[in-house]
């Protein structure tokens, strides 16, 4: 085997290099004999090294030297540009991700290619970004960190208020956090704000308009000292952030407020056990929102104290009794068959968005690996005895892909943008294939592929519906 290095290149957040954390460790497993070489910002990987896998890391201004040797596999986990065009510089037995040489941008690997093509298309996708790192090595090794809750925790009753983001889109306001932390100590609770420098002022201004000026942290810890910190609180509730992941990852238990531009099914907490807030919304889960974050109203003081008693009671006194909230799903964090799912905890009657989210799944394993399409014949039928007007939409639409598919192939398609103009079910199907028909510069081999997939899915879904 040979001893070349594998090598990641993660340019992305402190959250998104966490995130890959899970694929470290699988290539460990994978391939123990091959070194692990990260390229990541300093800024994030210096502070995360005491708490990652033992892998080596190195600054993108290492990129030209790195490029003088050969790897056996390079795996592209950015969106910048940058990344891209270094990918084509690396030499390597095995490409993954985007690559960007004289003859455009490519994207190697089917699920990579699937990851690219969710920008701005996510709605229905449940694949975790942890998952979808790893998944064009391997489906069936899946590494997934373990809990380790110290119980003990619950009796100081700290919990961990995590107060920005890196989009002020994706955290709550400074009334919203007032309102939170007054409640929580009418409970008997006892928060503690943290944050980076750029939460430094909301820390103070939130300490004084509670009087704990002892209780806020924020910008004025380093991460190791966050990580400490993080492992003597009972429960750490934030917004999706890098310090959220992080807990997550130090098997802290997390209360995430899944709000604004992000979808917890692709990066709420990793880790089994963890609960997640969301807002009960069609639209929860973009990248970019049109709609003033109407979310962001949903979240309501009340529920945040109200699914903190819950989490307490349940540690103290496994299944105690639970009422929905308004406005607001709870999920729990879970892992089923290697994969993350989240488990919706006030939910027990039939769901079309749910039923639809399954389908894309079980949808794009049978594309992935065509001999399981059979697999796809449960959520069909599902769908069809539970919502019947929508799996009849489905029908439809999908023989008029069918059609534009055929006459596309027929006539030598290069642009095959009439996929855009599909039903919010079918636009994740649809985005797919025009980006894999793109990627593949639209040749005939391409084409046929998708009308082959086109084509079995309908027949599934016309076989399920008898």
């Amino acid at each position: 085997m040979s001893c070349d290095p594998v090598l990641i290149l993660q340019m992305q957040r402190m959250g998104d290099l966490i995130l890959t954390f899970p694929l470290l460790l699988d290539l460990q497993k994978l391939w123990p004999e091959q070194p692990i070489w990260v390229v990541a910002e300093k800024e994030f990987f210096q502070p995360l090294m005491p708490f990652s896998p033992k892998v080596s890391f190195f600054p993108p201004s290492m990129l030209d030297d790195l490029s003088r040797r050969h790897f056996a596999r390079v795996i592209n986990l950015s969106f910048r540009p940058e990344a891209a065009m270094a990918m084509a510089r690396l030499s390597a037995a095995q490409y993954l991700g985007a690559v960007k040489d004289d003859k455009g941008l490519h994207i190697h690997g089917f699920w990579q290619l699937y990851r690219h093509s969710l920008t701005q298309n996510n709605h229905h996708n449940t694949l975790h970004w942890a998952d979808l790192n790893r998944l064009d090595l391997t489906e069936r090794l899946a590494t997934i960190p373990k809990k380790h809750r110290k119980l003990s925790c619950l009796k100081n009753r700290r919990l961990g208020l995590v107060l920005g983001a890196s989009n002020t889109a994706k955290h709550p306001d400074l009334p919203f956090w007032i309102s939170v932390t007054k409640a929580l100590l009418r409970e008997g609770y006892l928060p503690f704000f943290f944050g980076g420098v750029r939460e430094k002022t909301l820390g103070e201004a939130l300490a004084k308009a509670v009087q704990l000026p002892k209780a806020n942290l924020a910008g004025k810890l380093s991460l190791t000292d966050v990580a400490n910190w993080f492992t003597s609180l009972a429960l750490c509730i934030s917004p999706d952030t890098g310090p959220m992941h992080l807990a997550d990852w130090l098997g802290v238990p997390v209360l995430n407020l899944s709000m604004g531009p992000v979808r917890a099914h692709e990066t709420g907490p990793y880790t089994p056990g963890q609960y997640v807030l969301i807002p009960k919304m069609s639209c929860a889960g973009c990248w970019e929102c049109p709609r003033q974050m109407r979310c962001k109203k949903k979240f309501k003081a009340s529920a945040v104290v109200r699914t903190v008693k819950y989490f307490f009671a349940e540690q103290e006194h496994p299944s105690q009794a639970r009422q929905p909230l308004p406005r607001l799903g709870l999920w729990l964090s879970t892992h089923s068959d290697g994969f993350y799912k989240l488990k919706a905890l006030d939910q027990n009657l039939p769901n079309a968005q749910s039923d639809l989210d399954q389908l894309m799944r079980e949808l794009f394993f049978a594309f992935y690996e065509p001999a399981s399409m059979a697999r796809l014949h449960a959520p069909c039928a599902r769908l069809w005895q539970n919502f019947p007007v929508l799996a009849t939409m489905l029908e439809k639409h999908l023989q008029i892909m069918l059609q534009k598919a055929l006459q596309g192939f027929r006539k030598g398609h290069t642009a095959p943008h009439f996929l855009h103009h599909e039903p919010p079910a079918l636009r994740l199907l649809a985005g797919f294939l025009e980006m894999y028909l793109q990627n593949s510069d639209s040749r005939r081999e391409a084409w046929k592929t998708v009308l082959n997939r086109l084509s079995a899915f309908l027949e599934v879904i016309l076989s399920a519906k008898n």
